[in-house]
């Protein structure tokens, strides 16, 4: 009786030492998953904070080139091309980090076509713009709108992957 009880109580101290020494190890390993998450969705909040801004200083600056254009002010080429690779440059650098690129890429090609449209009103400044003008500053608007509820909910689902600690 005495050897079956001694049995018993070996194996549960050979069980317990085993599963002491798989939780010892996986922890860290969990652990460590669990910061690389968070920083993965750290990152993704950045991004899309980044692509909602820098959309909107684009498009702040297209508008804001044919309100000027469309009063008889007269636009400086050299500037509004070189704002307008900055802003593009901006845009970009956020684009392609961590939101999701098909959304983005939509986005980016409407105000690409926009500031195109714009940089001929800027070449041949006439006192009006062209309807064409217009229609592809009024895309990129609604891409944008479009592309900001996506974002919304993609930021919802990152947040949702902080720990409570690491939450805003």
């Amino acid at each position: 009786m005495q050897t079956v009880e001694a049995l018993y109580g070996a194996v549960g101290v050979l069980v317990g030492a085993v599963v002491t020494g798989f939780f010892a190890a996986r922890g860290p390993l969990l652990l460590e998953r669990e910061r690389t998450r968070n920083q993965t969705a750290r990152e993704g909040l950045s991004a899309i904070g980044g692509v909602r801004s820098e959309s909107l200083i684009w498009l702040d600056f297209l508008e804001t080139t044919i309100l000027a254009l469309e009063s008889g002010r007269s636009v400086d080429s050299d500037e509004f091309h070189r704002n307008s690779r900055e802003c593009q440059a901006s845009f970009g650098g956020y684009k392609s980090r961590r939101v999701s690129l098909d959304f983005t890429t939509t986005l980016y090609e409407c105000l690409r076509l926009a500031q195109k449209q714009v940089s001929r009103e800027v070449l041949r400044p006439t006192g009006s713009v062209s309807e064409g003008t217009y229609q592809a500053l009024r895309d990129a608007f609604n891409e944008r709108a479009r592309l900001t509820s996506i974002l919304t909910n993609q930021t919802y689902e990152l947040l949702d992957r902080l720990d409570g600690d690491e939450r805003i």
